[in-house]
């Protein structure tokens, strides 16, 4: 009877020492959770502040098969609720803006927009990407991707795997790093090809430039209209 007693009080013991373990490590868990969402709600408010941001871009795309990265760079304007103007400079002069509802891609000449231009899935999606991120709005990719946060100081970055059959059947992963807006975004496709776009002199500024308004829908704003 006595060895039948003290196995049972080191059971016991054992499973109070278990209840305890488990009580911390969910309160730690907990914790961290409130302290990452809390640094998330953050940064997407710093996000949020900024109606018309404008920048430059270095895009760098690796091919299957191709041995050597390509590489183009150029400029944006963002404007929120409207589009991000995207225009490629080198190594040849491209532009496009995305909306919420389509891209509109750019005739050098007429400077006209020809919304009926076949978009790539890949295309379609850093569109989203794009306008989510630079907008602070990630509702617009919740649907399509599994959001994971990760922040340290005033750095942060969000790995997005797709979790659609729409979104798996282009992208294998997606990585955006920021600080005070987007740095570099990374997109890694199925098919194995990768596009990497950072990001420079990025800024807030008061109004669209008067030259660009044309390129965003219903430009009426008075945030079009010169100083």
């Amino acid at each position: 009877m006595g060895k039948i007693r003290i196995k049972r009080g080191v059971i016991k013991h054992q499973l109070l020492f278990f209840i305890l373990f488990f009580l911390a490590a969910t309160s730690s868990w907990a914790a961290d959770k409130r302290e990452n969402d809390k640094a998330v709600t953050e940064i997407l408010q710093q996000l949020q502040t900024s109606n018309v941001l404008q920048g430059k871009f270095v895009q760098h795309r690796t091919l299957v098969g191709i041995p050597n990265a390509l590489q183009s760079s150029g400029y944006f304007v963002f404007w929120r609720s409207h589009g991000l103007y995207w225009h490629l400079e080198k190594p040849f002069s491209h532009a496009l803006t995305y909306t919420p509802d389509e891209i509109l891609f750019w005739g050098e000449a007429e400077k006209t927009a020809q919304p009926g231009r076949q978009k790539s899935k890949i295309q379609q999606q850093t569109s989203r990407i794009l306008l989510a991120i630079f907008g602070g709005d990630l509702s617009q990719v919740q649907d399509m991707f599994e959001l994971t946060w990760r922040s340290t100081g005033s750095s942060w970055e969000i790995e997005l795997q797709p979790k659609t059959y729409a979104a798996k059947k282009s992208i294998d992963k997606v990585l955006v790093k920021g600080s005070r807006h987007i740095d570099v975004l990374t997109i890694w496709a199925k098919e194995g090809d990768e596009m990497r776009i950072l990001f420079s002199d990025v800024a807030a500024v008061a109004r669209v430039p008067v030259s660009y308004c044309k390129y965003f829908p219903e430009p009426s704003s008075a945030l079009c209209h010169a100083p």
